[in-house]
């Protein structure tokens, strides 16, 4: 099939795997760098550090910031806490974009109503609920206070139940395209 769309879809997913490693191993490295360098975390100034949801970066490099917390006062564990929830959102993300990828590659070979969509559609959905389940909380301490954050994960939830509903589409098309198959 040489659709427009499907092939702009794919170079989107491609796009967004490779800015989804390298905004990783960025973050990463910079906490890394400051854990074996305290003063270098003094001047890094992460905007709502706790909040739940997923991986909210917002950063800022100052010598006198007013608004934020600063990385080098979060402590070891705290920072090692974020990278690990960092991680596992950066992982989940990558898994999905690559399961996605995967079924658009088999979209545009016109291997569309495959078992391999429904199973990538249907992990898929347990990507969103895992994702799901790391964005409805946060847990944190600031200088001995500490933070307990809770809120309900909508666009996760309605990524699952869209992936699970793709699937059953899917298996469908799939019904439909061996009866048609099999009539010929």
């Amino acid at each position: 099939m040489n659709n427009r769309i499907i092939r702009g879809a794919i170079l989107l997913a491609r796009l967004a795997l490779i800015t989804n490693v390298i905004l990783y191993v960025a973050i990463v490295s910079i906490v890394l760098y400051g854990i074996f360098n305290p003063s270098f975390l003094e001047q890094w100034y992460l905007q709502e550090p706790f909040e739940p949801g997923s991986i909210k970066v917002n950063f800022k490099y100052s010598n006198n910031a007013t608004e934020g917390t600063a990385l080098g006062s979060l402590g070891t564990g705290m920072l090692i806490w974020l990278i690990i929830r960092m991680s596992v959102f950066f992982v989940l993300a990558l898994i999905a974009l690559k399961k996605i990828l995967g079924i658009l590659i088999s979209v545009k070979d016109s291997r569309t109503f495959f078992m391999s969509n429904i199973l990538a559609f249907r992990r898929l959905a347990i990507i969103g609920l895992i994702y799901a389940v790391f964005a409805f909380f946060n847990i944190g301490t600031i200088e001995g206070e500490v933070f307990f954050k809770v809120s309900i994960p909508f666009g996760p939830l309605l990524f699952s139940a869209a992936c699970w509903v793709l699937s059953e589409i899917f298996l469908e098309g799939r019904k439909l395209s061996e009866d048609s198959n099999s009539i010929i």
